[in-house]
């Protein structure tokens, strides 16, 4: 009875495995080729293919170093410090800018003034030339009425040396002198003024004076700084020669 079980189990079971294999081909039964089954050792090893390396990154990052490192911690004294330099810097700055701006006004200052006082003294001086210009003036045109006889003098002097190499040695000296005092005198008219050469500001301040005679002399006003006293073409030695001295220092 019990063989008659399990035949009737194998039965089924084949029935079952019939039914599968009818619907799905891999599990149909067939007959595979001595030539596609490969039998391999129990202790065959199977080959392992190492991986390739990885090409290195340029720069790779360390994780492990960057969690080595200690993590930032504040410093007070470092902050002070830097304080205290930046503070300093800041002052130094401040005083240098304050520095060059007060030199800066001070020179404009300076400059200022300095103008002011130059253009002050040049005012002064302009009227103290003129000033003493008018003086000279006035000290030539009293010496030139005072001293005309003298100059007068001068001339007939001169005109008796000319003369006496040519006039009898019986004519005395007095009366040659007189004669040549006449001579000067005719010479010294409107036909044949005295010419008076000099500085031209002198001049102007002379001519300007009301008491001065245009009719004794002709003005010839130059840049020069002497005077001369003309006859002629003969330049007569006067006694004016103290006016001619301060004048001359005056225009130089």
């Amino acid at each position: 009875m019990t063989s008659a079980m399990n035949n009737s189990n194998t039965e089924m079971d084949n029935k079952k495995a019939a039914s599968l294999s009818h619907f799905l081909s891999d599990f149909a039964p067939r007959q595979i080729p001595d030539t596609e089954v490969e039998v391999l050792p129990m202790d065959a090893e199977v080959p392992v293919h190492d991986p390739e390396p990885a090409e290195e990154a340029g720069q790779m990052v360390d994780f492990n170093h960057a969690e080595s490192e200690p993590a930032d911690h504040f410093d007070e004294a470092s902050l002070v410090t830097e304080t205290k330099v930046n503070a300093e810097e800041l002052r130094k700055q401040a005083v240098d800018e304050a520095v060059e701006k007060t030199k800066a006004e001070l020179e404009a200052k300076f400059a200022e003034e300095k103008a002011s006082l130059i253009a002050s003294h040049e005012k002064e001086l302009d009227e103290l030339k003129v000033k003493t210009i008018a003086e000279v003036a006035a000290n030539l045109d009293n010496d030139l009425k005072q001293g005309f006889d003298n100059i007068l003098e001068d001339i007939s002097k001169d005109v008796a040396k000319v003369l006496g190499g040519f006039i009898s040695e019986q004519m005395h000296d007095e009366a040659l002198n007189d004669f040549a005092k006449r001579i000067a005198k005719e010479a010294i008219s409107a036909k044949q003024p005295l010419v008076l050469q000099g500085n031209k500001d002198l001049l102007k301040a002379l001519e300007a004076r009301p008491d001065f005679d245009k009719t004794k002399f002709v003005l010839r006003p130059t840049d020069a700084g002497d005077i001369r006293l003309e006859l002629g073409d003969q330049v007569i030695a006067t006694r004016l020669e103290p006016v001619m001295k301060e004048l001359k220092g005056l225009v130089q």
